[in-house]
């Protein structure tokens, strides 16, 4: 809203454009002036406007994109570890039940030929 006192006129502006506000100031010649200006369009057309806020959409989808593929890798990579870990885990395991049971083969076997030489008494 513009108010604009004149020696001669009393005007009140409503929602006046820019422009049209300039040349009416210029011409009254104003003692007193109170406004309340409206914000200025940008200095940029609407057409740039427009493709930076596009250039920003696609950086972000693409950032979205390398996030989403960054998340999906990782839980690969925890899945292929753990799969690791645990193939590795039963791998050991079962090399220490071969080894424990060749032992008592071999305990057994020292046992018979003990007793079969009459050495031992079980």
């Amino acid at each position: 809203m513009c108010v604009c006192v004149c020696v001669s006129l009393c005007v009140s502006h409503i929602e006046v454009e820019a422009s049209v506000r300039q040349v009416f100031f210029a011409a009254c010649r104003c003692f007193l002036c109170v406004s309340q200006r409206a914000k200025l369009p940008s200095s940029r057309p609407a057409d740039q406007l427009i493709l930076e806020r596009q250039k920003l959409d696609t950086a972000r989808e693409k950032l979205l994109d390398v996030t989403k593929f960054q998340q999906s890798c990782d839980m690969k990579t925890s899945w292929l570890k753990s799969s690791d870990d645990r193939l590795q885990r039963r791998a050991v395991e079962r090399r220490v039940q071969a080894t424990l049971k060749q032992h008592d083969v071999h305990i057994r076997e020292r046992r018979d030929r003990c007793v079969h030489l009459g050495v031992c008494a079980i």
